[in-house]
């Protein structure tokens, strides 16, 4: 139902008049409803960019100290993984 639809319908009769500005209350609260999901996706958006982890350096991870499921808190003294570096690297 299009909005000139309900307008020539509430000029029309006005018995129809409390009923039509009731549908047209409920597209509003549906709309709004649509825009409130859409924002709660885009925090679990930005949220979810927040849990990546990212080394400033490259090469091999080797030895794993934090197990899935484990509580790390940002004052840990310890890592979670010993990262090799592969580039450059030299032998003795």
């Amino acid at each position: 139902m299009t909005r000139s639809s309900v307008t020539a319908r509430k000029a029309s009769s006005a018995v129809e008049l409390p009923s039509a500005d009731a549908q047209q209350a409920l597209v509003h609260q549906d709309e709004g409803i649509v825009k409130l999901d859409e924002g709660q996706i885009q925090s679990a958006k930005v949220n979810l960019a927040y849990c990546k982890i990212a080394a400033p350096l490259t090469g091999r991870i080797g030895l794993r100290l934090v197990d899935p499921s484990n509580i790390v808190h940002a004052a840990d003294t310890n890592g979670l993984l010993v990262i090799t570096q592969m580039d450059p690297i030299s032998a003795i």
